[in-house]
């Protein structure tokens, strides 16, 4: 490793060709529990305003910003995490899921927030409010579990949990019941 090497911090490889996933969401991102560095910029904002074409080996498109003749220095807040190449293509396909595919997410606020109920939560309307990531989601009856089950909210189908099998087949047929009306 040489002196210029530095980990990934999602994978862990060592290297020297690291980028910098920069991330601002109005929002305490250090809740997702990842390692991520909070970092502040004080500048002036510009929005993109057009591009313009480099020439040399390749020919790539860069935006050209302006500012606002009048813009006023601004502190701004983010969020980084240093990771490698792979890692961060991955990010992108991650979040580009996310984005297209809103009705099929790799992981629901749902299955999230069942994670987190706890015997004696207080239920509002039958269902528990849960907090993730700054959503309120209510968790309802299918997210109850027995004990010995590893993971709260499932269909039941893979895990052959009878208990969250029957909650779910209940919740399935009430949801498909309001549908039809």
């Amino acid at each position: 490793m040489s002196e210029h090497d530095e980990k990934c911090q999602r994978c862990g490889e060592d290297g020297e060709d690291r980028r910098t996933i920069w991330m601002a969401a109005m929002y305490a991102m250090d809740e997702t529990g990842l390692p991520l560095e909070q970092v502040r910029i004080t500048g002036k904002y510009a929005k993109q305003t057009g591009e313009e074409t480099l020439t040399g080996f390749l020919k790539l498109k860069v935006p050209v910003f302006t500012e606002e003749p009048d813009a006023q220095d601004r502190e701004h807040r983010f969020f980084t995490l240093r990771v490698c190449k792979d890692c961060r293509a991955e990010w992108m396909l991650a979040i580009r899921h996310w984005f297209l595919e809103k009705n099929n997410p790799p992981l629901s606020l749902m299955e999230e927030a069942s994670s987190k109920v706890r015997p004696g939560m207080i239920q509002m309307d039958g269902a528990v409010p849960v907090r993730v990531f700054g959503a309120t989601v209510s968790v309802g009856r299918s997210a109850k579990r027995e004990p010995d089950c590893p993971l709260a909210g499932h269909s039941g189908t893979t895990l052959r949990c009878s208990e969250c099998d029957q909650l779910a087949k209940d919740d399935a047929e009430r949801i498909e019941g309001w549908n039809r009306r």
